[in-house]
């Protein structure tokens, strides 16, 4: 069987965890001692022909679906696993729970038109890191050319959890746990040179190891882990302009985006952000435009002109989302025409329970300059950081299970 690294050893067993020790959390992978050949669980899918067989046993019916596939080895003992694997039945004994990627189109050059995949080139050149979603495999399946990779599996995604609230607000020390997660997974991105292109709630995959009490107010809530996934759009910066236009979901998209720059940087993956934090908070997008002009209009509303001349809030910081005559420009060669109106007062727009320091990384977020936002290095030790970590670590709620519904603000 062709594969893309023959006969190398790898762990296959990685299961998100996290664990509370000497008031410091830790965040990552509990691994077992055991490795095998890199095609294992390639051969163990292609056993079962495309369809669950003996060996495979599907979860669930969607495009990255959970398999179990056997890993070949008994699980050594002490290993711990996430609370969606631990209420093991008999049948799961000596398997790790996987999801499958099936790309849609069929690769008729097999594994040479495979290894110009942009997506499988960027998930076999960025590091492994705890907050990004590992691949462990990669297969074509000979009958029909479909390619599948294989990947850990999660729970659900962070789109899933904020549905699963129901409107109750997810504590401040569970929105300070994810940002701890997805910025430094989004950091290791940009710094192993590449743009992800389509940060989103769905593309943060979540998985809940139980319940615990968070800082300052003891709120109960849920623990959960955050790996970054789908690098189908992923590009390395080093990549030499002009750039696709229609990337990223349109509620997501950054104002030069909408405006069509073919230029763009890691700025539209820190833009994203920005409006993953604030649906967090608010368990509603920001900006959930009906097209790009209404897009454009939202933005507009909240942020006003591209300018400075809207003066300073009560804390000392610019108005607005800033000056970007490029972005005027751009408009103007478009036909489009940004409205007059006076910004919003940025803090007005989410719970008077919110840390000011985190709207304020926020606002650095969503500025119209590109060049003028937040960079993934100035998010590791900004003041939210500082006034977080200086807080007790949140207490875990020992023998407690939870899912994603099961949070309770108390």
């Amino acid at each position: 069987m062709d594969n893309l690294e023959p006969g190398v050893q790898q762990t296959v067993l990685a299961t998100p965890s996290m664990t509370i020790d000497g008031g410091q959390v830790f965040i990552g992978d509990t691994q077992s001692c055991e490795v095998t050949p890199v095609c294992l669980l390639a051969l163990t899918l292609l056993q079962a022909r495309s369809a669950p067989g003996p060996m495979l046993k599907s979860l669930a019916k969607a495009p990255s679906a959970p398999y179990f596939s056997s890993t070949g080895t008994l699980l050594p003992p002490g290993t711990c696993l996430s609370p969606m694997q631990s209420n093991a039945r008999s049948e799961w004994n000596r398997k790790v729970l996987v999801a499958l990627k099936r790309l849609t189109s069929p690769f008729d050059g097999g594994w040479d038109e495979c290894r110009r995949l942009k997506e499988l080139q960027s998930l076999r050149s960025i590091p492994r890191h705890n907050n990004i979603i590992p691949l462990y495999d990669a297969f074509l399946v000979p009958a029909t050319r479909h390619l599948f990779l294989v990947f850990e599996a999660m729970e659900g995604n962070l789109y899933q959890l904020i549905r699963s609230r129901k409107g109750r607000g997810f504590a401040n020390g569970l929105v300070f746990s994810i940002f701890q997660q997805a910025v430094p997974g989004l950091h290791h991105i940009h710094s192993s040179g590449y743009i992800h292109r389509d940060m989103k709630p769905e593309n943060l995959l979540v998985t809940t190891t139980g319940l615990a009490r968070y800082s300052p107010n003891m709120e109960q809530d849920v623990m959960v882990i955050v790996k970054i996934t789908d690098f189908g759009l992923a590009r390395e910066t080093s990549s030499r302009p002009p750039y696709t236009e229609y990337i990223a979901v349109r509620w997501y998209r950054s104002p030069e985006l909408l405006l069509r720059a073919r230029d763009y940087s890691s700025p539209v993956d820190m833009w994203a952000l920005g409006l993953i934090l604030a649906e967090v908070i608010n368990l509603k997008p920001l900006f959930p435009g009906s097209g790009e002009i209404d897009q454009l209009f939202r933005i507009t509303h909240v942020l006003g002109e591209p300018t400075d001349r809207y003066g300073h809030d009560e804390c000392g910081r610019v108005l607005g989302g800033g000056p970007w005559p490029k972005g005027i420009e751009m408009a103007t060669s478009h036909g489009f025409m940004f409205r007059e109106s006076q910004p919003v007062v940025f803090a007005t727009l989410f719970p008077p329970t919110i840390p000011r320091s985190l709207i304020d990384v926020i606002q650095d977020l969503l500025l119209y300059d590109p060049a003028a936002r937040f960079k993934t290095v100035d998010l590791l030790d900004c003041e939210y950081v500082r006034d977080m970590q200086s807080q007790p670590a949140p207490v875990s709620i020992t023998g407690a299970r939870s899912s994603p519904a099961d949070a309770v603000v108390a």
